[in-house]
């Protein structure tokens, strides 16, 4: 029986905390609606994303983060959460070159429908990294 816990103590994989440099905090509007921290670890490739406030979204549609370059790339980033504490990790699969020079976008997509490589409903939001300051 010990064996068995060991086993799978063992086997089961652990998250590594999430080192990130720079961040944007994003919301649809200044109330009743979702908002979001975005940290990026620029060095891994990897954004970790927090819901700050929930909030609703018009019906049908789904928030999407987008990454778009000054020449006009987009690469979806997902469906971002809705429910304030849920947490979306991802390393964009499409991603070259330099992530900190790109600016986050949010779109508005139909919510039954696939993500494509633009967005097809409205962009909502646009934002921008900021250094996060150093640890102490």
């Amino acid at each position: 029986m010990v064996g068995l816990v060991v086993a799978i103590s063992v086997t089961i994989p652990k998250t590594l905390p999430f080192n990130g440099h720079h961040e944007a905090v994003l919301a649809l509007n200044e109330t009743g609606a979702p908002a979001w921290q975005v940290q990026g670890n620029f060095k891994d490739n990897e954004l970790n994303i927090v819901v700050t406030r929930s909030g609703q979204v018009a019906a049908g549609r789904a928030p999407v983060l987008w990454l778009a370059t000054a020449s006009g790339q987009t690469i979806a980033v997902g469906r971002l959460p809705l429910q304030v504490g849920q947490t979306l990790r991802v390393s964009p699969a499409l991603w070259q070159g330099g992530m900190q020079a790109a600016k986050l976008a949010i779109s508005l997509e139909p919510a039954h429908a696939s993500i494509g490589n633009k967005p097809q409903g409205p962009v909502v939001l646009i934002g921008a990294w900021q250094p996060l300051p150093a640890a102490t």
